[in-house]
C-alpha cells in the first residue's frame, strides 16, 4: 500500500523548482502589472505540477480538503512566471513542522504562504517558499499553534507584519498559522489586521485606515479574519465573499482582476469563496472598465484593436474572449456573408429578396410570414444594417441560408460566433441566445479590411451606419482637436477624411415571472487620418463594447454610447489629430505696401488642401491695372536680392518687391482698389508644407505701387 508519507516524498519530488531568476523577490499581493493568471479549484498535486511545468507559477493555495485516497487537494492560484513575476520559488504539501523546517534551511528559503490542515497521521503543512538569499533576503519569522494574542505579541516585539495568516481547529480548538515579516526599509506598510469581524466592520476599518486588504480568512460563524496594508499608491483593488467558484471567475474577468487571497469554506451544501484581488489590466482597460462598471451592474467587455497589420495590435480588452449575446450587432455576419456573394457574382446587389412585412404577434420585434414585397439586396442589405429592420434581417438569412451564414463566419475564424435564433423574437433569444465573441467580430472586420470582399469592401461600410456624427464622434474629435489648438475648420477637415462605420444591438428580455434583464453592444470600424512624414497615412481599428444581462436598461445604455465609446476612441483620436498639428496652413506678411493708405495683400482664409482661397489686394489704385505676382522665392529675382526697392524704377517711396516674379497674373481694381483672384488648392496631401510667395502691384499710367509680401504654407 502506498502510505501518505510516500506519496509525499513523490510530491516534494516533483514539486521542486529550478531557480530561474536572481532578481529580487517581489510582493505578489501587491504587484499590479499585468500578467496572465488563472485559477484551479478543487485539483490535486498532479495537477498543480502540470500547470507549474507549462510556465505558470503558484501563488496562492488554499487546503481544500483529504480526497477518498487520503490525497490533499487545492484551490491553487497561478500566475505565468514572466517578467516581474518570475523568480524561483518550491512548494510541498504533507509536511510536518519538522520537515517543513527542514526545507527551508536546505533551500534557504522563506514561506510565503502556509496551509495546515489535519490528517488521521496528525497535523500537517502545505506551503509555498522562495528563496531567502541576496536580494530576496529578509529578516522573518513563521509560527503555528499561536493564539492571536501570541502572535500580536511577537509582531511587537520583532517590529514585524503579518503576511499571511490561516486559522485552523486542532482538537476543538481554533490556532493560527501565520508568516511574518520585518516592517522596515522598502518593506514597510502602515498595517492593521482584525479577528472576528464582519464585512460591515471590515469596510468600516477599510475607511478609516484608507487601507486595502491583503489577507481574508472565513470563520466558521460567518465573520473574517483580516489583514490590511497601506499601499502607496493604491492600485485598484476589490474583494467579495459567499461567491460560487464561477461567480469569482465572472467577477475576476468582469474587473480585469487576479485573486491575491482566496478562501474557500463550506457555505451549506456547497462552497462559497472569499476573494480579494487585485487589478491586472494596463491603463487604457482599466479607465473604460471602470467607466463602464461605473453605470451597470451586467457582464461588460470592451476591445480596441488596430488591424493594419496581418496581426491585429490590441490596446486593451476585457472579456474580449467571452461569448456574449449580441442582439442586432451581429447582423453584420449575414451582411458580410452576402458581400461575399456579390463578390463571387452569385447575387448582385440589384437580386430581388422576398421580404415579409408583418411581425407575430403584432407589434412585437419578432418578423412574421406574411404580407410579402419584393426588394433589392442592397436596399434589404441598408435596411438591416442602418435601420437594424428585423424582416429584412430575417430576409437575408432565409435566402443565404442560416447554416450557410454560420459556415462564413468560422471560415473566417469566428469560431465562437453562433446564429441559432430569428432576430427581434424574445422567446427564442432567452431559451437559444446567438453568441459571438469582441475579437470574433475583430476577426470578420480584419477579413474585410484584408480583401475577403474585393471590391465591394467600401460598398460593405457604406451599407451600414456610417455617418462621423454617430456615436457622437465628431463631438470628440472637436473636443480633442481644440485641447490641441487645432481650429474648427482644420478639425471638419480632420473629420471629413475618418471612415466610420458600425452597428449596435439591444435586447430587453422579461422572462415569464421573472426580472427584466437587458442586453447592449456596440462594434464598428474606424479609419483615422494620420500623417506621417508629410503624408496621409491612415491607420484602421476596430472597437466595440457589451454589456449583458444588466438590470437597468438605463444603466446599460450608459455604459456603452456614455461612458466606453467615446473613453475608447479618445487616446487614437487625440493621437491621430496630434499628427495635424505641425501641417497647419497659413500665411506670414513680409514687409508692408506702399501708397497713401498702403496698398494691402492678405487672403480669406489660409491655405488648406482641398479649398478655394482668395489672393486679395485692397487699396490698390481705382479702376486701374492690378498684377499679381506668385513666385518660389523671397530672396533673389533674376540674380537681384529682395526685397528690391522699386522707387528707381519709377514707383513710389516705399515700394518693394518681396519675392521672384515666376507667374503674373492681370485683373482690373475695382472703383475702390480691390482685386482678387481665387487660387483651387488640390485635395491632395502630396501638397502639405509647400510653400510659395506672392504680391500685388497696382498700376495707373506713370504711378505704381506695390503690396506687402505673403509666404503661404499649404497646410490643414
Amino acid at each position: 500500500m502506498t502510505t501518505l508519507l510516500s506519496r509525499v516524498s513523490m510530491a516534494l519530488c516533483a514539486a521542486l523548482l529550478t531557480l530561474v531568476s536572481s532578481l529580487p523577490a517581489q510582493n505578489l499581493r501587491e504587484l499590479s502589472d499585468v500578467v496572465a493568471d488563472k485559477i484551479r479549484f478543487n485539483v490535486t498535486s498532479s495537477t498543480i505540477n502540470s500547470e507549474i511545468s507549462n510556465g505558470w507559477r503558484l501563488v496562492d493555495l488554499e487546503f481544500v480538503t483529504l480526497n477518498s485516497f487520503g490525497t490533499p487537494v487545492f484551490d491553487a492560484s497561478f500566475v505565468q512566471n514572466v517578467g516581474n513575476y518570475q523568480g524561483g520559488y518550491w512548494w510541498y504539501y504533507g509536511l510536518t513542522a519538522t520537515t517543513l523546517s527542514n526545507h527551508l534551511s536546505t533551500n534557504q528559503g522563506r514561506l510565503i504562504d502556509i496551509e495546515p490542515y489535519q490528517t488521521s497521521a496528525g497535523l500537517r503543512f502545505a506551503c509555498i517558499m522562495v528563496p531567502n538569499t541576496g536580494s530576496n533576503a529578509k529578516a522573518w519569522w513563521w509560527y503555528y499553534g499561536a493564539s492571536i494574542n501570541y502572535l500580536s505579541g511577537q509582531a511587537a516585539t520583532n517590529n514585524a507584519r503579518v503576511v499571511d495568516l490561516q486559522p485552523y481547529t486542532w482538537n476543538g480548538t481554533t490556532y493560527y498559522a501565520a508568516v511574518m515579516i520585518r516592517n522596515n526599509g522598502s518593506d514597510y506598510r502602515p498595517w492593521w489586521w482584525y479577528t472576528n469581524v464582519t464585512p460591515s466592520q471590515m469596510n468600516i476599518y477599510l475607511n478609516t485606515n484608507n487601507a486595502r486588504l491583503y489577507d481574508i480568512e472565513r470563520r466558521t460563524n460567518g465573520n473574517y479574519d483580516c489583514v490590511m496594508i497601506r499601499q502607496t499608491p493604491t492600485p485598484n483593488w476589490y474583494y467579495w465573499y459567499d461567491q460560487t467558484a464561477t461567480q469569482v471567475a465572472n467577477k475576476l474577468d468582469n474587473y480585469g482582476a487576479r485573486a491575491v487571497d482566496i478562501e474557500g469554506y463550506p457555505y451549506g451544501s456547497s462552497r462559497r469563496y472569499a476573494v480579494v484581488a487585485i487589478n491586472n489590466s494596463n491603463p487604457f482597460e482599466t479607465v473604460v472598465g471602470d467607466a463602464m462598471r461605473s453605470a451597470t451592474d451586467g457582464t461588460v467587455g470592451f476591445l480596441l484593436a488596430n488591424i493594419d497589420n496581418s496581426i491585429p495590435l490590441v490596446y486593451g480588452s476585457l472579456n474580449g474572449i467571452k461569448p456574449f449575446e449580441p442582439a442586432s450587432t451581429i447582423k453584420v455576419l449575414p451582411h458580410v456573408h452576402a458581400m461575399r456573394r456579390v463578390y463571387f457574382n452569385n447575387v448582385t446587389l440589384s437580386t430581388p429578396l422576398t421580404v415579409y412585412n408583418s411581425y407575430s404577434p403584432a407589434g412585437s420585434s419578432c418578423p412574421g410570414s406574411s404580407n410579402p414585397t419584393s426588394q433589392f439586396l442592397s436596399s434589404v442589405l441598408s435596411d438591416m444594417m442602418e435601420d437594424s429592420d428585423n424582416a429584412r434581417t430575417k430576409a437575408v438569412i432565409d435566402y443565404f441560408g442560416q447554416g450557410n451564414i454560420n459556415f462564413t463566419g468560422t471560415s473566417i475564424g469566428m469560431n465562437n460566433t453562433l446564429i441559432s435564433h430569428t432576430l427581434g423574437c424574445a422567446g427564442p433569444a432567452m431559451t437559444s441566445p446567438n453568441w459571438t465573441t469582441l475579437y470574433d467580430l475583430m476577426d470578420l472586420h480584419e477579413a474585410v479590411a484584408n480583401g475577403f470582399l474585393g471590391p465591394h469592401r467600401e460598398t460593405f461600410y457604406n451599407l451600414m451606419r456610417d455617418a462621423t456624427s454617430d456615436l457622437n464622434f465628431d463631438n470628440l474629435c472637436y473636443t480633442e482637436g481644440q485641447a490641441l489648438g487645432l481650429s474648427n475648420t482644420t478639425i471638419q477637415h480632420f473629420i471629413s477624411q475618418c471612415r466610420l462605420a458600425h452597428k449596435g444591438g439591444s435586447y430587453d428580455l422579461i422572462p415569464g415571472g421573472g426580472s427584466a434583464y437587458y442586453h447592449r453592444s456596440e462594434f464598428g470600424y474606424l479609419r483615422l487620418p494620420f500623417i506621417s512624414s508629410g503624408q496621409l497615412a491612415p491607420r484602421e481599428f476596430v472597437f466595440g463594447a457589451y454589456v449583458n444581462d444588466a438590470s437597468s436598461a438605463a444603466g446599460a445604455d450608459t455604459a456603452i454610447w456614455t461612458n466606453a465609446m467615446p473613453e475608447m476612441l479618445r487616446g487614437q483620436v487625440s493621437s491621430a489629430l496630434s499628427t495635424w498639428t505641425g501641417h497647419i496652413a497659413g500665411t506670414a506678411t513680409i514687409g508692408s505696401g506702399c501708397g497713401s493708405p498702403s496698398y494691402i495683400h492678405n487672403t480669406n482664409i489660409p491655405p488648406r488642401i482641398g479649398s478655394t482661397v482668395a489672393y486679395r489686394g485692397l487699396l490698390g489704385l481705382p479702376n486701374s491695372l492690378a498684377l499679381l505676382a506668385f513666385g518660389f522665392s523671397d530672396t533673389s529675382w533674376n540674380g537681384l536680392p529682395l526685397p528690391l526697392n522699386l522707387q528707381p524704377f519709377g514707383s513710389a517711396p516705399g515700394c518693394y518687391a518681396y519675392n521672384d516674379w515666376a507667374t503674373t497674373l492681370a485683373f482690373t481694381t475695382t472703383g475702390t482698389g480691390l482685386s482678387w483672384y481665387s487660387l483651387n488648392i488640390p485635395s491632395d496631401f502630396n501638397l502639405l508644407g509647400y510653400q510659395f510667395y506672392s504680391q500685388w502691384f497696382s498700376l495707373n499710367g506713370a504711378t505704381s505701387i506695390s503690396s506687402n509680401g505673403l509666404k503661404s504654407t499649404v497646410g490643414l
